[in-house]
């Protein structure tokens, strides 16, 4: 590593700064931090919180500097999930009010696939019996545990793999 260039070995991909500015921070302030992705050894790309300082020796000459590296991939997993968490959550929210403002079984069928839909799971047909004692669902798996939160409905363990589910 000793004498090669940094291209060399890090092929940086700058998030939110280029090369150019890390290069300005280090040499007028004498550090730069942010965020870059660089190859990992079997070559996959990970995100790295970068920090690179100038060495200087005792009369002020610089004299190298020095570079930590720290693998961000599991923070940005969680950030990630996060992100997805709460985009569920501010849907189910917007889901319920549609639900609350409803006037009829078929306004709330569209309120509730058009929110899965907005998440981006595939909706099929909602309906409700003639009794309105049955929902019948056609959504994912996802959907189908979301939907009976949502409207309060009791799911037999034995109906949540054919959609059927009881009302309360």
């Amino acid at each position: 590593v000793i004498g090669q260039p940094l291209s060399a070995i890090f092929q940086n991909e700058y998030v939110n700064s280029t090369s150019e500015e890390s290069i300005q921070a280090v040499t007028g302030l004498g550090y730069w931090n942010g965020e870059v992705t660089q190859n990992r050894r079997d070559g996959l790309r990970i995100p790295i919180l970068s920090t690179v300082s100038r060495m200087m020796d005792a009369q002020g000459k610089l004299i190298g500097f020095v570079a930590t590296n720290r693998d961000i991939t599991e923070r940005k997993r969680a950030e990630d999930a996060l992100r997805h968490s709460r985009n569920l959550l501010l849907s189910l929210s917007q889901t319920a009010q549609s639900i609350q403002h409803a006037g009829t079984p078929e306004e709330i069928f569209h309120a509730i696939g058009e929110q899965i839909k907005s998440l981006g799971f595939e909706a099929s047909v909602l309906t409700l019996d003639e009794g309105g004692k049955h929902l019948m669902v056609g959504f994912t798996t996802f959907a189908a545990q979301v939907i009976p939160t949502l409207l309060e409905i009791k799911i037999p363990e034995s109906k949540v793999k054919t959609g059927e589910f009881l009302r309360k």
